[in-house]
C-alpha cells in the first residue's frame, strides 16, 4: 500500500474584502508518493492558487481544466 506526503500553504486573502475576512487563502498544495518528497515524478498533484496541476500515466504535468 502506498503512503502519501501532503504539505499546505495558507495565507490571507489581499484585499479583505469578504465577510469572512479572516479566512485562510490556499496558496500552495502538494500531493506527493512518501519517501519521494520534491521529486517531480513522484508528485501528484500541485496547487498553486486556483490552478490544479496532475501527474498523468505518460508522467506529463497537465492542468486540471477547472479553476478552484
Amino acid at each position: 500500500m502506498n503512503t502519501f506526503d501532503y504539505q499546505l500553504e495558507i495565507d490571507f486573502p489581499e484585499p479583505l474584502i469578504s465577510q469572512f475576512n479572516l479566512d485562510p487563502v490556499v496558496r500552495k498544495e502538494q500531493l506527493w508518493l512518501s519517501g519521494h518528497q520534491r521529486q517531480r515524478p513522484a508528485q501528484l498533484m500541485e496547487r498553486v492558487n486556483q490552478t490544479v496541476f496532475l501527474q498523468n500515466f505518460d508522467g506529463e504535468r497537465v492542468t486540471y481544466p477547472v479553476s478552484l
